[in-house]
């Protein structure tokens, strides 16, 4: 879409990140209260892929629209809000294939990588996740 690189992306709108299925890849099991939680990894890559909340509703897809193509993956969402208040460059990024793909950009150090776990929510988790664990209703 012409001018859509350009757009604002507002603080609020959710940014929804894949987690894979494997552990230690986006979750990682604690065994300290024998649950599951989400790993700090999944945040790390410097410039990471996300897909734009605002595009997705925009096209009338729902969230759990981002698996289709990944239908063992897990699903969390953070806002862009949260990734700037950590130092990050959120952008629209769209592709052929996903006109809602967006990028996260910014040095991703360990505090920002765990804020940014700590403000995610579980869209599609695991099944035994810790109490503590954030998951949208």
């Amino acid at each position: 879409m012409a001018g859509d690189a350009e757009t604002v992306i507002a603080d609020d709108t959710r940014l929804f990140r894949r987690v894979p299925p494997r552990e230690n890849e986006g979750w990682v099991r604690d065994e300290n209260r024998d649950c599951i939680r989400l790993s700090s990894a999944v945040f790390s890559p410097k410039s990471m892929s996300v897909l734009l909340g605002d595009r997705m509703e925009l096209e009338g897809r729902a969230p759990h629209d981002a698996l289709t193509k990944y239908p063992d993956h897990f699903l969390v969402a953070i806002t862009a809000g949260d990734a700037r208040s950590q130092e990050q460059e959120v952008l629209r990024t769209p592709v052929e294939e996903e006109p809602a793909h967006g990028d996260v950009v910014g040095k991703k150090t360990r505090g920002r990588r765990r804020a940014l776990c700590a403000a995610a929510e579980w869209l599609r988790g695991p099944d035994d996740l810790c109490e503590d664990e954030r998951v949208a209703a």
